[in-house]
């Protein structure tokens, strides 16, 4: 006979969440396990009512303070709240309790970049490579840091990994793309766009960020090619827009870079201003 509570479990795989809490509240009533209070918050996250996980996960740890995935789970709600401090708290709380807890360091490290503590990131996500050497996402987020500090060997080492371990995933691509570019490997980096943009043509940087490489290497015609297949493919980018219009404004086809600036406008009003200080633009201002 299957019990409450797993009844409750498969509603839960089965999404059915209003389903699950009606069983683990009837389980909880019925057996007091501790256990069950760690399914009642989840469900509870699942169904947005953050206030009642919380507390669900603040009961558990009352009765169980050695309990990893409660503080696990509290500091992801005390995340979402901005309370970056408490959060970062649980989050080692849940890595003290269990040292092999892979996703409480990934979550600390990405909060700590958030908030710009980029060495203690660096370190969790280090630690957490040493875990799993594999986690794509810790790869690509080392990576990352890496790059924006101008280490590009290590964040081409990263980069490198994440792309061997899923090597038609866009997001590896295109930051394939990024670090070839940064070490000067143009053709190399122009081929990783291209490929990320086949494999998923609804992510408007790489198409940006293939443009501008074109119109780098004087190619501004290409590039501008480049911009208008992003926005039939991302038609509510702004960027794009803007920059294609500095773009018809570089090839002196001031008539569509007006147009393509007056949308860009229309979508982000704050361009409006950028644009007037902005070189690339000044003949539209002038015409």
């Amino acid at each position: 006979m299957i019990d409450t509570q797993q009844l409750g479990k498969i509603a839960f795989d089965d999404k059915k969440y209003l389903k699950a809490l009606h069983y683990f509240q009837k389980a909880y009533e019925e057996l007091g396990d501790p256990d069950i209070l760690l399914d009642l918050a989840l469900t509870y996250q699942e169904l947005g009512d953050n206030l009642s996980a919380e507390k669900s996960y603040r009961k558990l740890i009352g009765l169980d303070p050695d309990e990893a995935s409660a503080y696990y789970g509290l500091a992801t709600i005390l995340e979402d709240n901005e309370d970056f401090d408490e959060a970062i708290i649980c989050y080692k709380k849940a890595i003290e309790c269990n040292p092999l807890y892979d996703r409480a360091y990934f979550f600390l490290a990405n909060l700590y970049d958030e908030i710009g503590e980029t060495k203690e990131a660096i370190y969790y996500y280090k630690a957490l490579l040493e875990l799993v050497p594999n986690d794509f996402w810790g790869l690509i987020n080392l990576g990352s840091i890496y790059e924006q500090l101008n280490q590009l060997d290590f964040s081409y080492k990263l980069f490198k990994t994440a792309h061997m371990l899923k090597p038609n995933d866009a997001i590896a691509l295109f930051n394939m793309g990024v670090i070839s570019k940064r070490l000067g490997h143009i053709t190399s980096a122009i081929s990783y766009y291209k490929k990320s943009i086949a494999t998923n043509p609804y992510y408007a940087y790489t198409f940006l960020n293939l443009a501008v490489l074109y119109k780098e290497e004087g190619d501004i015609r290409k590039g501008l090619e480049i911009l208008s297949e992003g926005i039939l493919n991302n038609p509510d980018d702004h960027f794009l827009y803007y920059n294609r219009a500095c773009f018809y404004t570089l090839l002196e086809d001031y008539t569509h870079g007006q147009l393509d600036l007056d949308e860009a406008i229309r979508r982000y009003p704050k361009f409006a201003t950028y644009a007037q200080q902005d070189d690339e633009l000044i003949p539209l201002f002038l015409n």
